[in-house]
């Protein structure tokens, strides 16, 4: 190994173990705060790397008291949270207007998450506390080269605190409205000469916000009650190789999240609310004027339980850095929905997924003075086991069957996706790069599902015969009509073509055409195909086919004023094949390839801090996604629908001032985000739109002892704005809207130690 070798692995080894001061923040004195990151697989200032990023070192996030991960999107332009099922389940994350609006657990999405370089397929699975985090990046636009799986959109890269070489620990406690108690903690240091270790925990409770009229006395309901814990050490097994085993895992146990009820009937009462008039199909409404407040009788649990860990090698050789990365994740679900979001016994899904994965990288990387380059093999297993029961009390409560509807749906689902990819950038002249990159992928998946009257009573609300156990509807392998419908095996190659000019350190300009893809699956929720002429079930609706989104790029990354002024800018179109969107046909959830989409945007990001005590920041999001056509229900096509959770515009931003007093100094910041009008639903139904609207949040502290020490009072939400979250229009079948709305507002203290 030559000594420039020698030098770099060294370096790469202290940046890897020095912690989230040294490897995630460059911050001159009086200049912005610049993250370094690895989008391209190597550490890079993220105003090097040519690809729209927004980044968030650890300090910036709790300055912003981002306590979880996607509380992320309310400070980044162009990203967007949505919950399909209620707070902490699965998350719907659109960037740049793609995205996914389906929820059932066999589903991915077209926006990526990354932990510590590892995929997190199963959708429960990306909403989690954050705690003991170096840095969060966001990534802008298809990554199908150096990330690949399903990042049509982008992606979230949350990247966590190593072990150091020295000691070091934190503590964070917060005590807040609704009797909302979060604590985490972390200790680093070594162990012996050549290992070692970081214990980081977490846990959050609070008693909920959702007040529930129907049971007087209870709890509130949307509740949190949460721990997690990860534990690392690092092993130097030599001056150029070094070893680090991570175990992690979390639950989350409380009553599942409620909705609020909106009437959609047409059949209005007096004593319904002034805001919300109408009743449901089956006589009721809500008579609460508070958005935060109904009458449920459902006391059902929702339960997510995660563990896994990984074993990561950096192994510096002679012709350059070889990485390998091992992981295994499990996460277990079980989830009672109180669906019609009222006090009477109508409609109770119960849904269970067993979800078990596990990946395999090896890269190797050279980086030189003039040539950078990365290539790979990956491979991807993941199995998802699920249950999903539909019960619907009402049908015997009212005389229409004399036994119990029970739809029993199981699923399996396995998938085998195997890649191999590169990219290089290399200059062209003294100031221009050409980066390029290419990545081939063939996926494997095969899906079992089965439907079962249990009771009897699905048949007997058709007007025909009951036969407690008969099966429905079946997509086995080996079943009558199936053949080769439940499987899938496709080739997809994704990759990107670009170039970069650097006339002077603080300037780039960069301009890209990349391809991503999303691959095909199969619907699972309580499916109902349209019968055949011959009267069996379609199944051919069951799969559906890949999407692949073509991008093209410009952007632009400036730093002005000695690094007091920054602006980043960035223009591009999409053209999307094959859109996957989600909708309903009476209870029955439906992934189709619904169209090709158009979307053209761009975005712009301005930080300025003029003096060492005044920080600005400004971040607009402009776009226009339209999907060309939607088929409806009834068969009418609908045309140029606005795609689902993509506002036309998206604007954030952040003042803050701080000055010494006494042996530390004090600080006041405000931070605001406003959201234009968007809908839920691909087919943009006036109940699934979300007017526009801001959310003011704001932070007060002191800090002291060098930083080491910190008190501070923030809110979240301080104009208690209501405002919806998500929607599903269940009108054709029970006359109701469900809507998940936003939390209240919420205010604490936080109370911080560094050792």
């Amino acid at each position: 190994m030559s000594p420039r070798q020698t030098r770099r692995g060294a370096a790469c080894v202290t940046l890897l173990l020095a912690g989230a001061g040294a490897a995630a923040v460059v911050n001159a004195q009086g200049a912005l705060e610049e993250v370094v990151v690895t989008a391209q697989r190597r550490e890079q200032r993220s105003q090097d790397v040519p690809i729209p990023i927004t980044a968030f070192s650890a300090e910036s996030l709790r300055q912003l008291s981002v306590s979880n991960s996607n509380e992320v999107a309310q400070h980044t332009p162009g990203l967007n949270f949505g919950a399909p099922v209620g707070q902490g389940n699965n998350p719907s994350l659109t960037l740049r207007g793609v995205g996914l609006n389906d929820f059932n657990d066999n589903n991915e999405s077209p926006v990526a998450v990354y932990v510590d370089e590892i995929y997190s397929a199963a959708l429960a699975s990306q909403t989690f506390q954050l705690f003991d985090i170096d840095r969060v990046e966001v990534l802008r636009g298809p990554q199908g080269t150096l990330f690949g799986r399903n990042t049509t959109g982008g992606l979230l890269h949350f990247v966590s605190n190593r072990p150091t070489r020295e000691f070091s620990g934190n503590a964070q406690l917060d005590l807040a409205r609704y009797d909302d108690v979060e604590f985490q903690g972390a200790v680093s240091g070594p162990l012996s000469d050549r290992i070692q270790g970081r214990l980081a925990v977490a846990r959050h409770k609070d008693e909920g916000y959702f007040q529930n009229a129907f049971e007087a006395g209870g709890d509130p309901r949307n509740e949190t009650d949460s721990y997690a814990y990860r534990g690392m050490l690092n092993f130097d097994l030599s001056d150029s190789a070094h070893l680090l085993l991570n175990w992690h895992g979390g639950e989350n146990d409380v009553l599942a999240a409620v909705y609020k009820h909106q009437g959609t009937s047409g059949v209005t009462d007096p004593s319904c609310s002034p805001t919300d008039p109408e009743m449901d199909d089956f006589g009721y409404c809500d008579a609460g004027k508070d958005i935060w407040s109904g009458a449920y009788d459902r006391r059902g649990p929702l339960k997510v339980r995660t563990n896994g860990g990984y074993v990561h090698l950096d192994w510096q050789l002679p012709i350059g850095q070889l990485i390998s990365i091992t992981s295994l994740d499990n996460l277990d679900k079980f989830h009672e929905e109180d669906t019609d979001a009222g006090p009477n016994n109508f409609v109770a899904p119960t849904f269970t997924v067993d979800s078990q994965q596990w990946s395999e990288e090896i890269r190797l990387a050279q980086d030189s003075e003039r040539v950078h380059w990365v290539a790979g093999l990956y491979y991807f297993h993941w199995k998802a086991d699920g249950t999903q029961i539909l019960t619907l009390p009402f049908l015997q409560d009212f005389g229409i069957t004399t036994t119990a509807f029970v739809l029993d749906t199981q699923y399996r689902q396995k998938l085998d996706s195997y890649s191999a990819f590169g990219n290089v950038e290399v200059p062209l002249t003294g100031t221009v790069n050409l980066i390029a990159g290419v990545r081939y992928t063939n996926e494997r998946k095969t899906y079992d599902y089965v439907q079962i009257d249990r009771d009897g009573g699905v048949l007997e609300s058709a007007g025909l015969p009951p036969e407690p156990g008969l099966v429905l509807l079946d997509f086995r392998s080996g079943a009558p009509g199936v053949g080769d419908l439940n499987k899938l095996d496709k080739d997809a190659v994704s990759g990107k073509i670009g170039i970069a000019w650097k006339p002077r350190d603080e300037l780039m300009l960069f301009a890209d055409i990349s391809r991503g893809f999303k691959s095909g699956g199969f619907n699972s929720g309580f499916v109902t195909p349209p019968a055949l002429p011959s009267g069996d079930p379609d199944l051919s609706v069951i799969p559906y086919k890949n999407e692949t989104l073509t991008a093209y790029q410009l952007g632009l990354k400036s730093s002005w004023g000695g690094g007091k002024v920054r602006l980043n800018a960035t223009a591009f179109h999409y053209s999307y094949d094959d859109l996957q969107a989600l909708t309903f046909v009476g209870v029955s959830s439906f992934i189709t390839n619904a169209s090709n989409a158009t979307i053209d945007g761009g975005e712009i990001e301005i930080e300025t801090r003029p003096t060492e005590n005044f920080s600005a920041r400004l971040g607009v999001s402009l776009l226009d996604a339209t999907a060309d056509q939607v088929v409806d229900s009834s068969g009418e096509i609908l045309r140029d629908r606005r795609m689902v959770l993509a506002p036309r515009s998206n604007v954030t931003g952040l003042v803050r001032y701080s000055s010494p007093i006494g042996a530390g100094r004090w600080y006041i910041q405000g931070d605001a985000v406003y959201e234009s009008p968007h809908f839920f639903d691909i087919k943009n139904q006036p109940v699934s739109r979300q007017a526009g609207y801001t959310l003011i949040n704001a932070r007060l502290g002191f800090t002291m002892a060098d930083d080491k020490y910190e008190v501070a009072a923030w809110g979240k939400n301080l104009s208690n704005k209501q405002y919806d979250i998500y929607t599903f229009d269940f009108t054709g079948s029970f006359g109701f809207n469900q809507r998940m709305v936003g939390t209240p507002r919420w205010y604490g203290i936080e109370l911080v130690a560094h050792f």
